[in-house]
């Protein structure tokens, strides 16, 4: 896949830099909102500067190769004299939440001489301020160089540190430290000053005639990660290390074993992608990986237990959004169920507090990093609720996490609410009126049959979680309740075409029905398989070259959604069909950002609107909603059926 942007350095949503360009070299980096935070790097042959980094002096290196796997992007540049491989890897591996949470990535240089004459080799690599600030020239900056036990560094921070003093969804950090570090022999950190533009550059001399490997740490300490209703609280990474210089210390002592790590579990994942979906599913889950994990911030509450709490990146910048929890929880589900733990708890309490007073789940917790309480409202201040869909997903991610991780404490902890929000669904879930769901762009949509689905799924997770505390009783009256609905639904909202509706008084249209994928996951029949695979099939005519529209009122369409629905099958063949056109919209997307989630199914380009409380134009990119590539790979497992 030629993808629409290059994961460089993913750590959380504000350490954040990617390549947007076909190469490399010439190019500027960017921080996942398209505001450039600069790399620069530059490779000395016997003194002459080749750049296979960003913009700088010297010759542009050839960009000869390039190819991601889940935690690493490799390229490779050429001269006449020598070849380099540079690789840049993000150890986001959620089966390692310790390892996951520190905000640290790593720059792997090698060189190899092709002409068979030895060669004086030095790699400089320069970081501009930058990455350390909301934009460029903002506030004055600081920085230092300094030897520490076993490696060498230099740090920018800003001038005026004021943690968490901002919140919002196209903003950068203000206040932290960012790290360059490496234990390379002869390194040797320099600080120029030029235009107000402070750079770190680090020269390091590489071996000859076969380099070794050349490791270059990155990190970024932020002090404190989130304020957690009136409390700020720091990174998880901080329950192990004093500061970042111990956090160095061992991110170098542990390099060898995290890169092994790094390689078995891609290997592993990508080979079981690739057996459940084929080569061009695998590579849409590579995609969404990093950009999936790293719109999350591991930290700790102030009772110190671990919460993971997603930015919902360029869509409103809200905090532990539960309709963006919803689709990412695939990935979290089948490789640690314990983040989606930390997802979910942090919305309960809310909820079980004096400051919500409503009959429905939340939508979120506030605005990134700033969590006091929902904030999705309208131009008047108003509340906006999802009552539907956010009561469903509590129930449905509630009951998929305690059947993935057996913590029995949670589901009896937390049935008070979920018996509330069950209650909710059934007296106004089977024929919604007027209200949104997690398509929020599309407008309401009155008498939503994909939304009944959910309500109809949210009583079979109810039902499910009073199976998994022991009452067979109550799981089977609920279960022959969401079957009753089920089959009344399939009745009402039938179609003309062997699909069915998208509003139960509208006899023509259509939309994808992804909400009933749980019934695969959950593996509770409550809907007929030829059933199902009628409604995808259906969706196949009315595919267009970048893959099915949402539903019949325009021609964009979601990624995730169409993953799910094609993961309903048991057609492989029938599951390519409906991906491919997915793999080509990012193959030949024009517009170069980090993996957007909803486009239009006839251009392959990202879709835009304009943001209701701020003078902008939105484009969903960097979302965390791409966890939900998992989906197929959380089915095929089998870990949640009942």
């Amino acid at each position: 896949m030629r993808v629409p942007a290059v994961p460089l350095i993913t750590a959380d949503p504000y350490f954040s830099i990617w390549s947007m360009e076909e190469k490399l070299p010439g190019y500027d980096t960017y921080h996942w909102t398209a505001v450039p935070q600069r790399l620069t790097g530059t490779l000395f042959v016997d003194g002459e500067p080749f750049v296979f980094l960003g913009k700088a002096e010297g010759t542009e290196m050839e960009e000869s190769f390039r190819e991601m796997d889940l935690f690493t992007s490799t390229f490779l540049f050429e001269t006449d004299k020598v070849s380099l491989m540079v690789e840049f890897t993000a150890p986001l591996m959620p089966q390692m939440p310790d390892i996951m949470a520190r905000p640290v990535n790593y720059l792997t240089a090698f060189v190899q001489m092709k002409d068979g004459e030895e060669h004086d080799c030095r790699l400089q690599l320069t970081a501009c301020d930058e990455i350390c600030l909301e934009r460029q020239f903002d506030c004055p900056t600081v920085f230092k160089t300094g030897d520490h036990g076993s490696y060498t560094y230099g740090s920018l921070e800003n001038a005026l540190q004021r943690p968490l003093a901002h919140s919002g969804d196209d903003v950068r950090i203000r206040w932290g430290t960012f790290y360059m570090a490496t234990q390379q022999p002869g390194a040797e950190f320099t600080v120029t000053e030029e235009k107000r533009v402070c750079m770190v550059s680090k020269t390091m001399v590489l071996n000859m005639p076969i380099s070794t490997a050349a490791v270059v740490c990155f990190a970024y300490d932020d002090l404190k990660s989130l304020s957690y209703f009136g409390t700020p609280v720091e990174g998880w990474w901080k329950q192990s290390f004093d500061d970042a210089f111990a956090l160095l210390e061992a991110a170098f002592a542990d390099y060898g074993q995290i890169m092994s790590g790094c390689q078995s579990i891609s290997d592993e994942i990508c080979a079981s992608a690739e057996a459940v979906g084929g080569e061009k599913y695998k590579e849409l889950l590579i995609l969404s990986w990093r950009q999936t994990m790293a719109a999350h911030k591991l930290a700790a509450d102030p009772d110190g237990k671990l919460i993971c709490i997603s930015k919902e990146c360029f869509s409103d910048g809200d905090a532990a959004t539960v309709d963006v929890t919803y689709p990412a929880s695939p990935v979290f589900l089948l490789y640690n169920p314990e983040l989606l733990r930390g997802m979910l708890e942090p919305v309960f309490d809310y909820a079980a507090s004096d400051a919500w007073q409503s009959d429905c789940a939340p939508h979120d917790l506030g605005i990134y990093p700033i969590l006091d309480g929902q904030q999705y409202k309208d131009p008047q201040g108003n509340f906006v609720h999802m009552p539907v869909e956010e009561c469903g997903n509590m129930i449905i991610l509630t009951a998929a996490y305690v059947k993935a991780s057996g913590d029995l404490a949670f589901a009896r902890k937390q049935m008070p609410l979920l018996e509330k929000w069950v209650r909710y669904l059934e007296e106004n879930g089977i024929d919604p009126a007027d209200q949104l769901c997690t398509d929020d762009f599309a407008g309401k949509s009155p008498h939503n049959c994909n939304l009944t689905l959910k309500a109809i799924m949210g009583v079979a997770g109810y039902g499910i979680l009073h199976g998994l505390l022991g009452n067979k009783r109550l799981e089977a009256q609920y279960l022959a309740q969401a079957g009753e609905l089920a089959d009344s639904w399939c009745v009402r909202a039938a179609g003309k075409d062997g699909g069915t509706r998208r509003a139960f008084d509208l006899e023509d249209g259509f939309s994808l029905k992804y909400n009933m994928v749980w019934d695969k996951v959950f593996g509770t029949k409550l809907f007929d398989e030829a059933f199902v695979e009628q409604e995808l099939r259906s969706y196949v005519p009315r595919t267009n070259t970048y893959g099915v529209p949402l539903d019949e009122r325009a021609d964009y369409t979601k990624s995730d959604w169409i993953v799910w629905c094609a993961s309903m099958t048991k057609d492989k063949q029938l599951f390519e069909t409906l991906v491919a056109p997915v793999w080509k919209a990012y193959h030949e997307m024009q517009t170069r950002f980090p993996m957007g989630d909803w486009y239009n199914s006839v251009t392959g380009n990202m879709e835009r609107y304009p943001d209701l409380y701020a003078d902008r134009i939105i484009s969903f990119q960097n979302r965390p909603v791409q966890g939900a590539m998992a989906m197929p790979l959380l089915i095929e497992s089998g870990k949640l059926k009942i």
